[in-house]
This record gives structure tokens, sequence and C-alpha cells, in this order.
């Protein structure tokens, strides 16, 4: 029987395996990097994130640098909020985490922002959707979570 020290030891083995696994075709090392810092301080979410990655790439033909997108508004989105596990996070945090990207009219006269909380508006609808439903094949079948 393993102890709890050998589990955890066991448990981020495998995470950092399959940080190498998602990250390895990324075009800079950044991804990684963020996603083993992320390792040491939230793992739970980072787990997440790989497990959210290699679906996404077994379900459809995945881009790299979609990929790298979506590992990047994911960290963001738990830095923004502290860590806090993805499973508990609220609407109202997510509004939050959208809001921050607002800009007056006088530092962004083109609202480019709009831009930026569409796509990551897009990007997160679509985790949270497979989050709480991840044994659903269909992604059009996956219901959007409270959140």
């Amino acid at each position: 029987m393993q102890t709890l020290a050998e589990n955890k030891g066991t448990y981020l083995t495998e995470l950092k395996s399959k940080v190498q696994s998602i990250t390895h075709s990324c075009s800079k090392p950044y991804f990684r990097k963020a996603l083993e810092r992320m390792i040491e301080k939230n793992p739970e979410n980072c787990n997440y994130i790989c497990n959210y990655i290699l679906a996404e790439q077994s379900e459809i033909n995945l881009k790299d640098s979609t990929k790298e997108g979506k590992i990047k508004v994911l960290i963001w989105l738990s830095a923004f909020l502290g860590g806090k596990p993805f499973y508990h996070v609220t609407k109202q945090d997510i509004l939050s985490y959208l809001d921050s990207l607002r800009r007056p009219l006088s530092e962004d006269p083109n609202r480019k922002w709009i831009g930026s909380y569409n796509s990551r508006q897009m990007i997160l609808n679509k985790f949270f959707r497979w989050l709480y439903n991840p044994n659903e094949p269909d992604q059009k079948k996956r219901i959007t979570p409270p959140c």
C-alpha cells in the first residue's frame, strides 16, 4: 500500500509527463515552464488544463497556436482567481476576470479589448462545458454549467 507522500509523488510525476506531452510541440518554452510552475502552486488546476488539452487533441485536430492560446487563457484565469480550483469557480468569478479586460475609450479607442473578451469567453465556455461533462464525446451535447 502506497503512503500519501508516495501517492503525491506519483501524481506529480504523471502530471509532469502530461505537461511534457501537451507542450512538446509548442513554439515557445513559456507554456511548459508556466505549467511546471503551476504544478507547484496548483496541481489540481494544472491537471484539469492538461486533461482538457489532451481531450481536445483527441477530439479535434488542434493547431499548436490554438492549444497555446487555450493554455495561456486558462493559466491566466487560475492566476487571476488566486489558484481557486476550477470546480469552485462561479459565474461571478468568470465575469470579474472578463471585466478586467475592459478598457476605457481613452486607452483603447479602437475597442480592441472586445476581441480579447470575446475570444477568452469562448475558450472559457468550451473549457467549463468539458470540465462538467468530460465523458460526453459530442461537444455540442455538453451542457453549459452554472458558472
